[in-house]
């Protein structure tokens, strides 16, 4: 039987591992989608195949409006409605599993999550990136009512006899436990698993062979000259600015790589001017050339897979 750290720690998981953001999801694409740098939706590029597609693009001059979608395939592959959304169905639908089974279970309440993922459009990514940079140290934690959430669960379980709280933890994940390694969105039996399986009905980042295809849409559009140019311009930006980084993922790296040297305002400060740098020059070198690109790619999944038109159109 699962003991009480045991369980906390897998409640635990499942209130938190949605809110990083879906760079996780585009990990599980391959190697190529492992490189995306979920504030901005640019990756570092990897060296191109020797005979890399050409994919038309518009021009670095265009100008973007505050309103354009920075990652069409981020908010693609979230599917309708944000990520935030499918964590609340996923703890709604489990509590309310489980109160039809006679147990007394409250969903947490994830609103306070709300401002933890940077917002999918450049206007409001400009003044989310003034505050936050990109989101790893500069945020407080928004945690506490979740806390209490799973903390009185916790007790809930604890004044149950053993047998009771066998039963409690088989009807919660099922019989043979909670699979943390199991496909997002997997049909499995136990409340948590149903709810999130329902959660992610119509999510393409559920979609196993949705993900193999995008994975290769993506080499393509790393590997394309367009992109490639708009790299250099990018680097040379950053440059400028006084920011010697190959790529995106290595400005945001090297946030992370600071975290045992010097105050934490001193990393906050700095996280917050790589960030906004980073997503100025994006603005006028990178962001022009990936939108239509992923735009065009999310048509090309479409096409493929029918049955995600709905979270195209709600772009």
């Amino acid at each position: 039987m699962s003991t009480r750290s045991d369980a906390a720690a897998r409640v635990d998981r499942r209130l938190r591992w949605l809110v990083v953001g879906f760079g996780l999801l585009l990990a599980g694409c391959g190697g190529a989608a492992a490189a995306m740098n979920p504030g901005q939706g640019t990756p570092d590029a990897p060296a191109p195949p020797a005979s890399a597609p050409a994919v038309a693009a518009a021009g670095a001059s265009e100008v973007l409006s505050a309103d354009t979608v920075v990652s069409p395939i981020a908010e693609f592959i979230n599917g309708p409605g944000d990520d935030l959304t499918t964590l609340r169905e996923i703890h709604e639908g489990t509590a309310r599993c489980m109160q039809n089974l006679g147990w007394d279970y409250t969903a947490p309440d994830v609103t306070t999550l709300d401002h933890e993922k940077p917002p999918s459009t450049l206007g409001a990514l400009r003044v989310w990136t003034t505050s936050y940079g990109y989101g790893i140290t500069t945020q407080p934690d928004q945690g506490t009512t979740i806390r209490a959430a799973i903390d009185a669960q916790e007790a809930y379980q604890e004044q149950l006899d053993p047998e009771a709280q066998a039963r409690y933890q088989a009807d919660l994940y099922g019989p043979d436990g909670s699979d943390e390694g199991a496909p997002i969105g997997a049909d499995r039996p136990g409340c948590a698993a149903q709810a999130e399986h329902d959660a992610y009905a119509d999510v393409p980042a559920a979609n196993g062979a949705l993900l193999d295809v995008l994975a290769h849409e993506l080499g393509e559009i790393w590997a394309s000259d367009e992109y490639r140019a708009a790299l250099d311009e990018w680097r040379s930006c950053m440059q400028e600015r006084g920011f010697d980084f190959t790529g995106p993922g290595e400005a945001k790296q090297s946030v992370l790589d600071r975290f045992t040297a010097g105050g934490v305002n001193e990393l906050r400060d700095y996280e917050r001017r790589v960030a906004t740098a980073d997503l100025t020059c994006a603005e006028s070198t990178l962001l022009p050339v990936t939108i239509p690109l992923e735009t065009a790619a999310v048509g090309q999944l479409v096409v493929q897979f029918p049955q995600y038109a709905a979270a195209a159109n709600h772009q």
